[in-house]
């Protein structure tokens, strides 16, 4: 044949050549009866060997048993007479489309709509083995998909029929293939590889590649048939989610399985793979991994997210569960008779859990959908009769009930479940087995959820300097000392908390690890806590150092990551770092709004962050529509008495104050106050906050009387504090303005040049707005009382108002 491209071969006008490979061309060809574009697929010359031919006319004949809208038809098979001799050739139908990875790209695919693409494609291919076809060559270049998205897959040329006539036209040894895409086996051409297995293999490869973007194993582009096996067989692949850390977790578990490098380890069939694509996209269980109770319940909550917001908190309470005992008694390799105990332990837990949430599955609630609420009420209610579980099993699922049932705020429930489940435990197991610490633990969160901080803190003071006992999970002491240090902090003893939370950084390290997760939220409460004490640079540099941590040993979505991000993001605002912080921020809200939705407890905190960055940045007017949302959800879901809706509370008051809506704010403020007095977190600094708010309003609105009254009452609970009493000087200056507004200049000079002393360098930085607020208004008594030099010195200080 020519090189030069034909005019006609046959019934078919040839209008331009679409590709070509060793054997043959493609053409894009119009058949003349009936009228319609084909894919002509045409041999090179007639000087092929046998072996060729017949693997030709075996692609026909497959072909041609193949009617599925994932796999390109055949319309016609036969040869053409051509001055050069006859040309055996196929006549199919012509896709039009573009590659598979050209189509992600162009339309910028998310992760769902990339697995349900490849979940099409391994219908299609299943398709083709269940009529014992093998295609052997799959890989993006032969998936094209439509502007329906609907992707077809191409050449099933080198196709091989598992148990038929076929079977030994393949010589043993010969690769055919693409080698990137290509299992072990296939590449050692041993007769396994007409088994399907090897298209799975090769369907994860697609997966992983349209994911992330790259191969798994990069240099088999350019490697030889055995440095291909030898650099499969070394195992070196890079984690699907460190590359894109979206695919953390189960779709990780999906492609991983299906590029196991031992056939019996895949999936055994496309439709397998299909199917857990599947659930993975309706939030079902996923079959490549073992259904654990904390996998079940984080499922269920993906599917009845909109019940609660606050349900993530509900996640972490798993990780206090069952599940870590047992992995971690498992890893370190401990006593056969602890691995067994545990092990049956987590069978029931798992059993209890999965027979929970599979009866709240609207499959089998006759499609009304069931609430989590009702949910935990009915595993509550079943927990006492079940006589299957054993009182270690039943501890732990008390636990986790517990704070699930906090979490969504239902505070009073939590703790009668975990106060009685304790009692029993006591008596059953021992006050000092895991099983009785465990529920303690859930108690003492329970109340400190309540905002009894010290009721919880009594419970668990006793934990604090016992060792672990032999056979006990050190991860449940570790989890004590947090909760405690993290109460201590909320009750204002910043000192005590830095010092519970540094030793403990240093202990958890030690024994777990730096990227262990325990060790990582220990890391998180102790970074925070040398912010909120004064030592902000080496906080700084600290979250930045977490961060990577994190991202590296959990990924950038993982909960604490994001968690971590937040945090930094809003010490950048604490700092006055507004831009660095809005930029943190907004980045944060991306990706917990696409990971989690716009209503989730987590997503309503970083909107939060964002609210009050704008506010104190000079944007009120921006913040005011989007901290509404905010304040109900967290209402809605945490309840008023709640640290977060009372600081979403406080924040939407000092909104309405900026924009000068003072009968709003004071209400606001008043409303705040009073329910932060029902608790034990009135002793927290944070409480101080409204009652600066309500003061400055009371100046603004004309009553400094009033508003001196109140901060003379709070001045003396905010004196000695830590934080190098950067509270005391706000108030100190909010003092001396009502000072101001009666014409007390001399009286605000001396509280004005107090508070100066103490927010100023290098407490804070000299153009945080705490120091320049302070500073003005120390400028301008100075200039009343006629202190021309005091003026001037202090006058290049103080930044120029607009």
């Amino acid at each position: 044949m020519s090189e030069t491209l034909p005019a006609r071969l046959g019934p078919y006008r040839i209008l331009r050549l679409l590709g070509e490979g060793s054997s043959g061309r493609v053409y894009l060809a119009e058949q003349d009866e009936p009228r319609r574009e084909v894919a002509l697929k045409v041999l090179r010359n007639t000087a092929l060997s046998g072996d060729a031919r017949l693997r030709f006319a075996r692609e026909a004949e497959l072909l041609a048993q193949l009617e599925h809208p994932g796999i390109a038809r055949v319309y016609a098979a036969g040869v053409i007479d051509t001055d050069t001799g006859p040309l055996p050739y196929l006549a199919l139908e012509y896709v039009h489309g573009v590659e598979l990875l050209e189509y992600a790209r162009r339309h910028a695919l998310d992760l769902a709509a990339k697995l349900a693409l490849v979940a099409a494609i391994c219908r299609a291919v299943h398709y083709a083995h269940a009529r014992g076809i093998v295609h052997r060559d799959l890989k993006p270049a032969n998936i094209l998909v439509d502007a329906d998205g609907q992707p077809h897959i191409l050449d099933f040329g080198i196709a091989h029929v598992a148990q038929d006539r076929f079977a030994t036209m393949t010589i043993a040894g010969q690769v055919l293939g693409t080698v990137p895409y290509m299992s072990a086996e296939q590449l050692a051409g041993r007769v396994g590889a007409s088994d399907p297995r090897c298209d799975v293999y090769s369907l994860g490869v697609i997966a992983y590649e349209l994911i992330c973007g790259q191969l798994p194993y990069p240099g088999l582009s350019t490697s030889t048939v055995i440095e291909a096996i030898a650099i499969i067989r070394s195992g070196r692949i890079e984690k699907l989610s460190k590359l894109a850390p979206q695919a953390r977790g189960d779709v990780e578990t999906v492609v991983m399985k299906a590029m196991a490098q031992e056939a019996p380890r895949r999936y055994g069939s496309a439709a397998e793979l299909a199917a857990d694509f599947e659930r993975y996209l309706q939030h079902q269980p996923i079959e490549a991994r073992p259904p654990t109770a904390r996998y079940l319940l984080g499922l269920f909550v993906r599917r009845h997210r909109a019940v609660s917001a606050a349900i993530a908190v509900a996640i972490l309470a798993l990780v206090g569960a069952a599940v870590i005992s047992l992995n971690y008694a498992i890893s370190e390799a401990r006593a056969h008779a602890i691995a067994d105990q545990r092990a049956a332990e987590f069978a029931a837990v798992n059993r209890f859990l999965n027979e929970m949430l599979v009866s709240a599955d609207p499959a089998h609630t006759r499609g009304r959908d069931v609430t989590v609420a009702e949910t935990l009420d009915a595993a509550r209610l079943q927990l006492p009769n079940d006589h299957s579980l054993t009182p270690e099993a039943g501890a732990a699922l008390a636990a986790t009930l517990s704070n699930t049932y906090a979490a969504l705020g239902d505070v009073d429930t939590a703790l009668k479940l975990a106060r009685d489940a304790r009692i029993e435990s006591e008596k059953a197991l021992g006050p000092g087995s895991e099983a009785a610490i465990r529920l303690r633990l859930a108690e003492a969160s329970a109340l400190h959820t309540a905002g009894d901080l010290k009721a919880g803190n009594a419970l668990l003071a006793p934990l604090i300097d016992q060792p672990t006992p032999a056979g006990e999970d050190p991860r449940l002491r570790f989890q004590v000392r947090l909760e405690y240090a993290t109460a201590l902090l909320y009750m204002g003893e910043h000192e005590l908390a830095l010092q519970a939370l540094e030793k403990l950084d240093k202990d958890a390290t030690a024994r777990l690890g730096a990227s262990d997760s325990t060790t990582l939220e220990v890391a998180q409460g102790y970074t925070s806590i040398l912010f909120n004490t004064g030592r902000y640079e080496q906080a700084i540099a600290g979250f930045r150092e977490l961060i990577g941590r994190e991202t590296a040993a959990l990924g950038a979505d993982h909960p604490m990551t994001l968690l971590t991000r937040m945090d930094y993001a809003d010490r950048l605002r604490q700092l006055a770092r507004y831009d660095e912080a809005e930029k943190q921020i907004r980045s944060v809200i991306a990706d917990r709004t696409r990971v989690s939705g716009p209503t989730h407890y987590w997503t309503l905190l970083s909107n939060y962050v964002l609210c009050n960055v704008l506010d104190q940045a000079g944007h009120p007017q921006q913040a005011e529509a989007p901290i509404g949302p905010v304040v109900d959800g967290l209402r809605s879901s945490l309840g008023d008495r709640s640290s977060d809706t009372l600081n979403a509370m406080f924040l939407q008051a000092n909104i309405e104050r900026h924009l000068g809506h003072y009968a709003l704010a004071e209400r606001q403020y008043r409303d705040v106050i009073a329910l932060r007095a029902q608790s034990d977190s009135a002793t927290h600094p944070e409480s101080l906050f409204p009652v600066e708010g309500l003061a400055l309003t009371l100046i603004e609105t004309g009553r400094s009387d009033e508003a001196l009254r109140l901060l003379q009452d709070a001045l003396p609970k905010a004196d000695g504090r830590s934080e190098h009493n950067v509270l005391y000087g706000r108030l100190l200056g909010s003092y001396a303005y009502a000072q101001m507004r009666k014409g007390r200049w001399q009286d605000a000079r001396v509280s004005l040049e107090k508070s100066a002393a103490i927010v100023g360098p290098p407490t804070l930085d000299l153009h945080h707005p705490v120091v320049q607020t302070v500073y003005a208004r120390l400028l301008t008594v100075y200039r009343q009382l006629g202190l021309t030099q005091e003026a001037d010195r202090l006058a290049p200080k103080v930044d120029p108002s607009p």
